[in-house]
């Protein structure tokens, strides 16, 4: 590398890096100017005679001339690729302070946000991220799901695979191997809350994937309902995981009933506190008092007063 030159097509700002072969190399395309009178030509200059380093450390507007470029003619032969660039500036009739803009904002300024958005990975885009974690739900009880969906939870099945030798066995049913599928969804103990949860949700669940549960929680229920469903799910989660470990820690078995119980619990606690509404559906109505919540009914958009006479001429008395 020989040189570093600053140079402007359609007000952007690029630097070139000019190999001892004649290739002239992009190195930055960051920034934006409004104007380029006032910038020089080029920046530094490393191993070039002092003469043609004095001739080039310049502002752009010594070489326009009426609005039209003016390169001397040593300059064209010792950088033939500045013609070309040249060809593709428009240069502005309208002088102004010159200005860097930063190209990836609309308002052209740089923060420490920005430069942090601009050099950070973007992260993985996941639909379940708003789903599971919400103000009115205990964050130990997101946290639970969360490691379920990231496969990270300590069943016999990641126990196994991640190199643990042991007799996998499921400690609520005692008949199958230990695994988030059958642990969750497929023990008969889970399967009870599952089918209680259909019944009062009116509608059927078949789960082959944790997706088929985001895309209930999803649907078009008002905001409090909205709540009291997700609440509901992540609290089956939690409390499932505490009958395991009561059952294998403790060697003590729950009813099915008393776990329910404690799913209402907890489901209420979190429906009532919520701000949000709810709707004037009764399937909706049902699914809250199932729970024992407390309906927050919408706002009435306007409220018109109406004062109604009646007319005697109208009624016929018998």
């Amino acid at each position: 590398m020989e040189l570093l030159l600053i140079w402007f097509t359609n007000y952007t700002i690029h630097c070139y890096f000019l190999c001892s072969t004649g290739l002239l190399i992009p190195f930055l395309w960051c920034y934006q100017c409004g104007e380029c009178y006032n910038v020089l030509f080029l920046a530094r200059v490393w191993f070039l005679n002092h003469t043609l380093a004095s001739q080039l450390e310049v502002k752009v507007s010594e070489y326009i001339d009426n609005y039209q470029w003016n390169i001397p003619l040593h300059l064209q032969n010792s950088f033939p690729v500045i013609m070309q660039l040249t060809i593709q500036i428009t240069i502005p009739k309208i002088q102004m302070e010159d200005s860097l803009n930063w190209k990836h904002t609309q308002n052209g300024l740089l923060s420490f946000k920005d430069a942090f958005l601009f050099k950070s990975s973007k992260g993985q885009k996941i639909q379940w991220a708003k789903t599971i974690w919400s103000p009115n739900i205990p964050p130990s009880k997101s946290i639970l799901i969360w490691r379920i969906l990231h496969n990270r939870m300590p069943t016999d099945e990641n126990l196994i695979t991640r190199g643990c030798q042991l007799a996998s066995m499921c400690s609520i049913c005692l008949k199958e191997h230990e695994s988030t599928l059958h642990l969750f969804f497929l023990c008969p103990f889970a399967r009870k809350i599952w089918v209680w949860l259909a019944t009062i949700l009116n509608t059927s669940l078949q789960f082959n994937s944790f997706e088929d549960i985001w895309k209930i929680c999803n649907q078009h229920w008002s905001p409090q309902c909205q709540v009291v469903i997700k609440a509901s799910f992540l609290n089956i989660f939690s409390s499932i995981w505490y009958t395991r470990n009561h059952a294998r820690f403790q060697n003590k078995q729950l009813n099915w009933r008393s776990v329910i119980n404690t799913i209402i619990s907890n489901v209420t606690l979190s429906g009532n506190k919520t701000c949000k509404t709810s709707s004037s559906s009764m399937s909706e109505f049902m699914i809250l008092k199932a729970f024992n919540i407390i309906i927050h009914p919408p706002k009435a958009p306007t409220i018109k007063e109406v004062l109604w006479q009646c007319n005697a001429h109208l009624f016929y008395f018998w």
